[in-house]
């Protein structure tokens, strides 16, 4: 592993895009005990996540004259230099690739239900070569890891006799529960081995033609849910459900605040939480749940990475009127760290972009329909779409699917026409905003007691 860092004459730390062509002396480089066939990659590591990302592939290129019987030469690559920490180091050669189907459920009573799957979760595997294990270490194991998407992930691994693959998915602090054998509905034919609570599993991956490992990412991609798969759920309990992107420490976020931070800053007159008021009525809606996924809206370096998500309960089940009081990510100004130190960029701001969508429970198809919105937010709402297009260049959002509702939230708008905004140190102001979001008032202490029918947001029937 090695460092790099840029800097003008005057050791002041410059800040560099592109890539650029690296060349590291075949002496600082020995791959002696790597298996023939096998490339060798360039890769950095990603700050935000702190995972090994490929950068590309290294070749080698002859330097000066050759001594009789010897080879000289550099190990030739390319490199982000947005990046400060790299490494070198080979990857499994061609014939032993192949890709495993995961798939993330939300609970265990919906393993197999497409619409019950989950995205955005971190399925890592750790593939270990126990032939190597205790002699090299520096070739005895290697990562891999690959965000899933509404259809899975397919992660590539080493499909090869005697390597283990330790697999787990994660989201934020979430850990994912691995399925037993019965409910993973097949044997495979490399062993399954549930390990860390439940929380894990290793085997011995193996190409086939029904899955769960193939050996074209193709058709890895492509297969169907009933094909053979590799399986976690979380838990469906009801209630809230805060997932963030960057976990959230405040005693971290004092010292170190990140642009990706749920709550940038703990300053009590800073910390801005909030809510929107969502009305639903309707029948058969005793399993609904709302979720708000709030995202990078305008905010140049990040525009589009989730800050995370919230879900809760569409409550009182089985009354004609309901609704939820669901949080999203606050628009405000982006914070991060400077010289260690907590920095707040004078020149920025991100509009969040809020986007609601309803599901249920039992994984069941949601019929919602959206049927209005508050008088107000229209008025309001469309001051905002012509500041995003005239200062950042963004287009009016598309609302013309009526089964959710997307949004840019204002930091100039603080709170009214179902949308509501406190600050406060600690929790203060989080559980100030959701009190006057159950009473439907933009000041005081709010109330426990629910009124769905006042001062909403978004009215939608759900059926």
């Amino acid at each position: 592993m090695f460092s790099l860092d840029f800097a003008d004459a005057s050791g002041n730390e410059l800040e560099l895009g592109g890539t650029v062509d690296i060349f590291l002396n075949e002496n600082e480089i020995d791959f002696t005990a790597a298996e023939p066939g096998h490339e060798v990659k360039l890769w950095s590591l990603n700050p935000e996540t702190g995972r090994w990302e490929v950068e590309s592939t290294v070749t080698q290129t002859p330097v000066g004259k050759r001594r009789k019987r010897q080879n000289s030469f550099t190990w030739n690559g390319s490199i982000r230099v947005t990046r400060s920490y790299y490494n070198v180091d080979w990857w499994i050669k061609a014939g032993q690739r192949c890709y495993s189907k995961v798939r993330v459920y939300q609970s265990p009573s919906l393993i197999d239900v497409p619409t019950a799957q989950l995205d955005n979760v971190i399925v890592n595997f750790m593939v270990v070569n126990p032939r190597l294990n205790s002699g090299n270490q520096r070739f005895a194991r290697f990562y891999n890891a690959l965000t899933s998407g509404t259809e899975g992930a397919c992660v590539e691994g080493w499909c090869r006799p005697g390597t283990v693959t330790y697999v787990t998915a994660t989201e934020g602090t979430t850990q994912y529960d691995a399925a037993t054998l019965a409910e993973l509905g097949f044997s495979p034919s490399g062993g399954y081995n549930r390990g860390n609570g439940g929380e894990a599993f290793s085997t011995t991956l193996t190409a086939g033609g029904s899955g769960p490992s193939y050996s074209s990412s193709g058709t890895c991609r492509n297969a169907q849910i009933t094909n053979n798969h590799f399986k976690f759920y979380g838990d469906a309990a009801p209630g809230v459900i805060e997932i963030n992107t960057r976990p959230y420490n405040p005693a971290q976020n004092i010292l170190r605040p990140h642009y990706l931070s749920w709550y940038p800053t703990e300053e009590a007159s800073l910390k801005w939480s909030c809510f929107m008021k969502v009305k639903v009525t309707g029948s058969n809606t005793e399993n609904l749940r709302a979720r708000v996924v709030s995202t990078v809206g305008t905010h140049y370096a990040n525009r589009d990475i989730d800050y995370g998500r919230r879900e809760d309960d569409v409550v009182p089940p089985g009354e004609s009127i309901k609704g939820a009081c669901i949080e999203y990510k606050c628009s405000g100004d982006v914070w991060t760290t400077r010289n260690d130190l907590p920095f707040r960029d004078p020149s920025d701001v991100d509009y969040t972009l809020v986007e609601l969508s309803f599901l249920y429970t039992s994984g069941a198809t949601v019929d919602c329909n959206r049927m209005g919105l508050a008088p107000s937010f229209v008025f309001f709402n469309g001051m905002t779409e012509t500041t995003l297009l005239n200062d950042y260049s963004i287009s009016p959002l598309d609302n013309s699917d009526m089964r959710g509702f997307r949004l840019y939230d204002s930091p100039d708008i603080i709170y009214g026409f179902g949308i509501y905004k406190a600050t406060g140190p600690g929790n203060v102001g989080k559980q100030t905003a959701y009190d006057q979001c159950l009473a439907g008032v933009s000041s005081g202490s709010g109330s426990n007691i629910i009124d769905w029918d006042a001062n909403w947001l978004v009215h939608f029937e759900c059926n």
